[in-house]
Formats: structure tokens, sequence, C-alpha cells
């Protein structure tokens, strides 16, 4: 019975080859193709490829026709090809079906905001749709535009299954290398000859000609971070609110930018790098020919990102949006994108940094190890600092940051956006790190349409980013952090890539002991992002937000540290040791210590902005003049050997 089974498979398979290899076509440049001219009923029951498209059209040939050789390993029981060394599937085509790029088209969210968009400029609403479907249904778009067709709107794309196939096998496959990294924002160049680029050299090409009528080429362009870059820098036409373009510009993201300004680009660190799971391992590539022999090294197509949230919302409605995934593909890429962001994207420190009699500073230290700004992409998403100190009893001393009961962050300004911090002193202040857009009146907006200019962006840049690289003029610093001496510089030099955050906590008359815990959310949609969108109505709107509120909008904890100080270590004799007068004060102020030299006085204002720093040469008294304008501040005094103490003064 066992030898039956065995000669039964190698006959099957040799006759589905066999068919497959005396397929015989004529394929023309422009024109539509009959979607079942490589495939037979035959092969599309066996190979269970119909939940995927099998169209074609001018340019593209959808992904269910890549199935056959590059889909699930075990419908060739006796190949293995697609599977590692333990026997794991990493076919190409079923890595992609849950991920983010496999569903653009069909996302909800990005529906609902090119409605949005659409509404807010009615006299422009298809060429807005036309310029969305470029990156997020490059098969039916770019399709259109080489058949001269102009307009390319969300109604084109609900009807055609290639657009609807997101961005797909031959999305990526069949660009060509032409203007790299000068063009962006969906403007890419396509092979008209129906050639498929891989990074393999010499690949085997009759089974894809035969089948498909594609021929694979080797193209290592497509593995560049050139490649990402032709839809993942963003620069679009500001519209006023009349209804008119302007001349004004906006960067609605620069990944590939934030990458270039960048250690990361400097040693050819590519995007795929850290995307595409890298398999250092020889993997056949197909089960056709069976002689085929293994290459290295192999991506897998997870293209790991951020957005757990959306996953997770896409899993919960895969029969409402038609999508072509399963639950457990679903949670093999949500669990791929957490592990991104829990384990390979921050790193966080915590400390005491000084204390004294009725308060203490910590010392919260952030590090990206991404690529590009962190958070980065898509303006809605944002990483916020949750910092807590309780007794050792249980109670509640300092809450910055957290949520209230319906997902909002705590302290973000209802109409506003939460500036950055380097010092902060009081629970109502948070630290989120975001890109905030601003329209031509300066007012926070999310109507990409209206942005006009950034308004905030203290994301968290890469390793060796710079003020003075070509490309910062993309990329810049917005806002407070600009000026924030521990935002990317270290010993005074910038591309640090960390920031680091001091926290004011009064401890009053706690004397045995505080616990400091610190998380990092990252939130992909949050929730004061959707306001100006869940004002409209419309299908696309509604139906996005009924799943919004369905699925549970939860944060993902990128790091936590915790951190123990006990109080009884405090000096008595240095929490006493220097004196402030006059205080309240018309601006002088005489400083005396009593025990240690005064190397270094910090002052701040109550918003946590150093205003001034005063060096002096290790003195025990001094004075000095505070700047306008009248209020309290907070003065850091550093002595020489390495202690410190704060202190705060009035000045009226």
């Amino acid at each position: 019975m066992k030898s039956f089974s065995k000669k039964f498979v190698i006959v099957r398979i040799g006759i589905i080859f066999l068919a497959i290899v005396l397929l015989s076509f004529t394929f023309e440049n422009k024109g539509r193709i009959n979607s079942f001219q490589y495939h037979n009923s035959l092969e599309i029951l066996y190979f269970d490829i119909q939940d995927l498209p099998l169209d074609t059209n001018s340019l593209f040939s959808a992904s269910g026709n890549c199935v056959l050789c590059h889909g699930d390993p075990d419908q060739f029981p006796s190949s293995t090809a697609n599977l590692d060394e333990f026997g794991n599937d990493v076919s190409p085509v079923n890595a992609w079906r849950a991920t983010m790029m496999a569903n653009a088209a069909k996302d909800p969210f990005w529906r609902a905001k090119v409605k949005h968009e659409a509404m807010e400029n009615p006299g422009l609403s298809e060429e807005i749709e036309t310029l969305c479907t470029a990156c997020h249904a490059p098969n039916g778009h770019f399709d259109a535009m080489y058949n001269g067709i102009d307009l390319y709107t969300m109604s084109d794309l609900l009807s055609d299954p290639m657009g609807l196939d997101g961005v797909s096998c031959n999305s990526c496959h069949m660009i060509e290398d032409i203007d790299f990294g000068i063009t962006f924002s969906g403007d890419i160049s396509y092979n008209e000859n129906h050639v498929e680029y891989g990074p393999f050299s010499n690949p085997f090409q009759n089974p894809m000609v035969n089948n498909i009528g594609f021929t694979p080429e080797y193209g290592s362009h497509i593995s560049s971070s050139e490649a990402c870059g032709k839809c993942h820098s963003l620069i679009t036409e500001t519209i006023s609110e009349s209804g008119e373009i302007t001349e004004n510009t906006f960067i609605e993201q620069a990944i590939y930018h934030e990458w270039l300004n960048s250690n990361y680009s400097v040693e050819e660190v590519r995007c795929i790098d850290c995307h595409m799971t890298n398999l250092d391992e020889e993997i056949k590539v197909s089960p056709m020919p069976q002689w085929l022999g293994p290459r290295t090294p192999f991506s897998i197509h997870d293209l790991v990102g951020g957005n757990v949230f959306m996953l997770n919302l896409l899993k919960e409605n895969i029969d409402e949006l038609d999508l072509n995934a399963s639950e457990d593909q679903f949670d093999a890429a949500i669990a791929e994108t957490n592990s991104m962001l829990q384990e390979r994207a921050l790193n966080l420190e915590i400390g005491l940094f000084s204390i004294d009699n009725d308060s203490m500073e910590i010392e919260v230290i952030l590090e990206n190890k991404s690529g590009h700004k962190l958070p980065s992409g898509y303006p809605s998403r944002q990483m916020m600092i949750e910092f807590l100190v309780q007794s050792t009893s249980g109670d509640t001393l300092f809450h910055s940051g957290g949520f209230n009961d319906v997902g909002r962050i705590n302290g973000e300004e209802d109409n506003d956006f939460e500036p950055h911090y380097d010092h902060i002193f009081n629970e109502n202040e948070v630290q989120i790190y975001e890109y905030a857009m601003g329209n031509e009146q300066g007012e926070l907006t999310t109507i990409l349409s209206r942005a006009y200019s950034g308004i905030k962006d203290n994301r968290i840049p890469p390793l060796g980013f710079t003020t003075g690289h070509l490309a910062y003029d993309t990329v810049q610093i917005i806002g407070n952090a600009f000026n924030d001496p521990n935002f990317n510089i270290s010993d005074g030099e910038e591309g640090s890539a960390k920031d680091h955050i001091y926290y004011h906590v009064p401890i009053g008359a706690i004397n045995d002991g505080v616990i400091v815990n610190v998380k990092v959310h990252y939130v992909a949609v949050p929730r004061k992002w959707l306001d100006q969108l869940f004002e409209n109505e419309a299908a696309e709107i509604d139906s996005f937000e009924i799943m919004y509120n369905q699925v549970a909008i939860e944060s993902v904890i990128m790091n936590e540290e915790s951190l123990f100080v006990s109080l009884n270590s405090i000096d008595e004799q240095l929490k006493n040791s220097v004196i402030l007068y006059p205080n309240p004060s018309n601006g002088e102020i005489n400083i005396i210590s009593e025990r240690e030299n005064i190397r270094l006085i910090h002052l701040y204002d109550v918003s946590g902005r150093e205003v001034r720093s005063y060096s002096l040469p290790d003195t025990k008294n001094t004075h000095i003049v505070l700047p306008p304008p009248n209020g309290k501040y907070i003065l850091k005094i550093e002595f020489s050997n390495g202690t410190s103490i704060i202190k705060s003064i009035v000045k009226i």
C-alpha cells in the first residue's frame, strides 16, 4: 500500500508537470488575456488556488497565477520546495497573504480616508483617488495608465480583480530600475515586456514562461531600498479649503529619506534586511522542475511592519472584506509584527538621576533600533511613554500617560497636540512621539489634502541621523525637539538615535521607597486621529467606524522597565546643604553650597524646557540672574563629585 501511494503521487505530479510544459500560447503586449489560458480547470481545483485572482491584464499577472510554483508546499507532498530546513512553509504567496501590502487595496481605513479626502475636495475627487490607487492598487492603476486611461478611481478598483490584488507579486518584481532614488510618490516605471525581476542570477525560465507567459530575469534593484522608496516617500500637493491646488507641497511620509539619513544606508542595510525575514540557508524556490537546485539567501515574504491593530481588524473581518488569508495566517503576521515592535525596534533604560529631600528625578532613555524614524510611516502613528510611580503599598504617587476608558491618551489636549518634553514636572504632561500635520493656518489637521506643513515631528531619528544631511529637508525635526539638547545628541554630537527624558517626581512624606514603572506604547490608529474622519457620513467611513469600534483598542507595549528607589539612601546633609535666596526673587539669586563644589546649573521652565545653563569653576558660592519672564523655575544643581539636586524658585 505504501509503495502504491508513492507511485501514485509521482505519476500524478509527472502528468501535471507534463501538461504545463506542453501548454502553448500567444502573449500580446497589449490587450487582456484569458485568465485560464495557462491553468486548466483540473489544476485550479487540485491546487486550490481559486481563492486568489487568476486574472491578467496588459502588464501584470495576478497572485493566483504564482501559487502553482510559489504557493502552498503541501500541494507537492513529495517535494522539499518552499520549505526551510525544519520543514516549515516559507512559500512567498502564503507568507504574503496576510500582510498589509497584500491587503492594501482592501484596507478599510485606507478606503475610508480616501473617501474622506474626496468628500473634502469634490471637484478633485477622481484625481485624489487616482493618486491613492498608485501605491495601494498598482496592478490596476498602472495598467490603466499604460492603456492611455488618465484616471483609475475607487469605482474602477472595486470592479477590478487585478487592482484588488493589492501590492502583489508583480507590483514589486516588475519594477524597472529607472529614476531610483529620484522619483517618489508612486511614480513607478514597470517593465512592459512581461519580465519579472528576481534576486537570483541565471533563473531557470521555462516553467514561468510556459505557465504564465512571463520571463524571470535577475535584477538586484528589486531588493534595494530605492525600490521601496518609490511609494514610501510620499509628497502631496496642498489643496486649499476652496478646492484649489496650491503651489505648496507637503511631505506625508519619507521613510526612504529617513533611511538615507542614517548609518543604515551607509552600511548598506536595506529595507528588506529588517522587514523580510532572511534565511541564511538553501531554499528550493519552486517544485518544478523537480531537479531545480536550491538558492540562498532566501527572504520570506512576510513584509513585517508595525500595524498590529489593523491586522487584528482585518482578521476579524475576513468575510466582510473578502480577504484571501486565513485566521491562522493573520495570527502569524500579527506575531511577527509584535516581535518586530517588541524585540527589534526600541531599547529602553531608566535610572535614578538625582534626589533631594522633596523630589527625585528619573532619567528615561529611549533608543531607536530601526533604520528610520520611530514611529514612522503614515502620520497617524504614535509612540507614548507611560510613567508610573507607586509607593511600596501600591498607592499611585505620579502617573503620566496611559489611556482613559475610551482609548484616548491621558493628558493629551483635546483640540491640539501634545508638545515635546525634555523634562516632565506634572502628570498632565505626557511624552508622545508623532508627526503632526498643520493646515495653512498652522492648525492641527488630519486631512492630508489640507496639510501645509509639519507642526511637530519628534519621532526618534535613526542612528547617524543629522540635520546637515542632504535629505534633511524632507525629514526635519520640528517643534521643541529641535532645541532639546538630549534629543538625538550625545556628547554634543548628532546621530545618537536616543532621547533622554527627565521626570521630576515629588516624594513628600514617603520615607521607605517607591517603585517606578515605565512602558512605551505603540498606537497605529489612535482614536483622536479619527475625530475628523468620523464627523463625515459615507458607506466607507461608516463601515470602518463599525469595524474600528468592534476591535479592542489596545496598544502594543514595545518595552517595559521597572526600578525600585530606596529613599532611605538620601544623604540628609546633602539635602540641606544648598541655600537659595531670596525666594521668591526679582531675578537675582544667591546660591550657597555648604558641602560640595557646584560645577553646573541647569534652569528649566515649568514646561520642562531648558532655558539656560550656567557653567561654574567649581565653587561653593555663586550668583545668577534669571531670564524673563516671571514665573516658576526649576534649578538642577550639579556638583563636582557627580551628584545633583533639584530646587525650585519663583521669579516675581
